[in-house]
């Protein structure tokens, strides 16, 4: 009586027993091991950057709101930028008290959009928080920021304000 041959599949599953019983079973498990365990720790620094990042945010603007200065500063600004005469009036004399104080606005934001363009801060916590004002401060003080750098010969200041202003705005729209 002849014998049969083995099938194809019967093969591959003896050759894959004779792995798994072999000396291929420690490899493939430490193979397998240190792959979920990169894949874990991955998954930890990506989740402690993400929580660290929103903290780092909320805590600069909860500390913004408790400053003096940047109070005073920030009010004083409201005021020029809803009066007939515009925040462009401040820049006359950039050594002014004025000036100083609608500055103090203008880099205040260029500190956060730097923070935000470059992954430090949380965009959409910011964003939620405050993107409407953000982009009404931007365009109000849009001529003043071009006059100062025209004043200055510097087209980049205040220019991460700009793009995160007008990526912002276009989600107002």
């Amino acid at each position: 009586m002849p014998v049969d041959e083995p099938s194809a599949f019967s093969i591959m599953l003896t050759d894959l027993m004779a792995f798994l019983d072999g000396p291929g079973m420690p490899a493939g498990a430490i193979l397998v091991s240190a792959l979920f365990a990169t894949t874990a720790a991955m998954l930890s620094i990506w989740w402690t950057r993400r929580t660290t990042r929103q903290r780092e945010t909320i805590a600069l603007i909860l500390s913004v709101h408790w400053d003096k200065d940047y109070i005073e500063a920030r009010n004083f600004f409201i005021e020029k930028r809803d009066s007939n005469e515009g925040l462009e009036s401040c820049a006359t004399d950039q050594k002014s008290d004025d000036f100083k104080k609608v500055a103090q606005i203008l880099n205040h934001y260029e500190v956060m959009s730097v923070g935000i363009n470059h992954g430090i801060l949380c965009s959409k916590i910011y964003r939620e928080w405050n993107m409407t004002r953000f982009v009404e401060d931007w365009r109000k003080s849009e001529s003043l920021i071009a006059s100062i750098r025209g004043r200055r010969e510097n087209p980049r200041l205040f220019d991460q304000f700009e793009r995160t202003a007008k990526k912002w705005q276009k989600r107002l729209k």
